[in-house]
């Protein structure tokens, strides 16, 4: 999901990703001075300061800015992320097909079942998912 663009998602994206809720709370404003430290380490062998190029106030405001869309986007992620293994070829077929049939019913029949999980993976799924939605809270 890195792409050219601001550098919040890919941010966001990573912490989210590679941590639990109970991590964040503790080590959230840290990670993000260690970025903002890394990028002045790294924009100084340009001469240049990441306050000027990107101060860390920015960093602030961004990840609010773009917090609502990448909430959409990790909730796709801990969904694949948690996804019984068993479901993996089925999620690739069905993607593959969901593209190919022009009928709706027939799409959504595609789709259907995929996000399905056993009761060992639902409290998986539940505990990533508040735990994403209590950090943006």
């Amino acid at each position: 999901m890195v792409k050219e663009n601001n550098p919040t998602g890919d941010l966001m994206f990573m912490i989210f990703a590679c941590s639990d809720h109970e991590g964040r709370v503790k080590h959230f404003n840290d990670w993000l001075d260690y970025y903002h430290s890394e990028l002045d380490e790294r924009l100084h062998n340009f001469y240049l300061k990441a306050n000027y190029v990107y101060p860390r106030d920015q960093l602030d405001v961004d990840l609010k800015r773009y917090a609502k869309s990448m909430l959409g986007a990790l909730v796709l992620s801990a969904t694949f992320s948690v996804m019984q293994p068993s479901n993996a070829k089925k999620v690739k077929d069905a993607m593959e097909e969901y593209y190919e049939p022009e009928d709706e019913a027939e799409k959504e029949a595609n789709m259907k079942g995929l996000f399905t999980f056993d009761d060992k993976y639902k409290q998986i799924y539940k505990k990533r998912l508040e735990g994403i939605i209590d950090s943006f809270i």
